[in-house]
């Protein structure tokens, strides 16, 4: 399917923020602006590899500046595939631990976007309800994905990664990115057509394979063998990342993997090892039902009792 051209992007949007409650867009403060912003970005992600080849390299040069030096390429690749020891083996850290994480932390900082104290994210287990969902994008602040494997849990941050990388001349100063990030989730829908459009099913459906409106689209060029020739360490990381995340929760028979999965973020302990009845059973229990959580200073200290 062809690029769309920049006037049926242009349409869409309006489309989207037309439908919206009258009430809530007469409220907001320069929409015309924003959605000179919306339609540059809209564009800029659904050019594909070619259109966003600079943020990528950018971004791949990033991660090679935090391993050191080209030749210690391949020892972090090396590292990355070395997941199932490091499982095993809590100890096994390593250098090359959460490289991806800060580069995009200092990217979203630079641009305005909200970041916890201790440069994590909020993590969202499951998809969130319109008020929750709502309420973390008035506060501007980015999030790690583990709704579903293929959509790739740093996706979106990697979209707005390349967005606020990709020099679009709509954009005279850095903060302006987390402004319209705020504003694209103040309109009902309009986040899903500029960055959550999907393969098939309900509209908004992304324009082929290389859309990265899509998140899918993207995760999946990205993990990559032609990615890989060109962003080795990004496509190394994603790709075991995603291996990671496929035995641990697709590959699972154990209906509470996730529960495992922050119940030993938060306690080291499995969520069946935790007492029955436990503060901490709970806690867990709480953070599936929001089906959001925080891994940094406010989770921290929630010991089982």
């Amino acid at each position: 399917m062809a690029i769309p051209e920049k006037e049926q992007i242009k349409e869409e949007l309006i489309s989207v923020i037309k439908k919206a409650d009258e009430s809530t867009v007469s409220k907001l403060e320069d929409r015309d602006s924003f959605l000179i912003k919306c339609c540059a970005i809209s564009e800029f992600l659904a050019g594909g590899p070619d259109k966003v080849a600079k943020s990528l390299k950018k971004l791949e040069n990033a991660l090679l500046v935090k391993v050191g030096s080209e030749t210690k390429k391949n020892d972090a690749k090396s590292y990355f595939g070395n997941w199932k020891a490091r499982q095993s083996n809590k100890s096994v850290k390593g250098e090359y631990s959460k490289l991806l994480t800060q580069v995009l932390t200092q990217t979203e900082k630079g641009a305005g976007f909200n970041v916890l104290a201790d440069g994590s994210v909020k993590i969202y287990l499951g998809f969130l309800s319109n008020e929750v969902f709502a309420k973390q994008a008035t506060i501007a602040s980015h999030w790690k994905d583990l709704v579903a494997t293929d959509h790739g849990e740093y996706t979106h941050r990697i979209q707005w990664y390349l967005v606020c990388e990709g020099d679009l001349k709509e954009f005279s100063n850095k903060t302006e990115f987390a402004e319209s990030f705020i504003f694209i989730n103040s309109i009902p829908n309009l986040w899903d057509y500029i960055f959550d459009r999907v393969r098939q099913g309900d509209p908004p459906r992304r324009h082929g394979e290389l859309d990265f409106r899509g998140p899918e689209a993207l995760n999946s060029y990205l993990c990559s063998v032609e990615a890989a020739k060109s962003y080795p360490l990004l496509s190394s990381f994603l790709s075991h990342r995603k291996d990671k995340r496929i035995f641990q929760f697709d590959d699972n028979k154990n209906v509470d993997a996730k529960k495992d999965y922050v119940a030993k973020k938060l306690y080291s302990k499995s969520y069946i090892e935790l007492n029955e009845g436990s503060k901490g059973k709970q806690v867990v229990d709480d953070i599936m039902k929001d089906g959001l959580f925080e891994t940094g200073p406010t989770n921290q200290g929630k010991l089982e009792k």
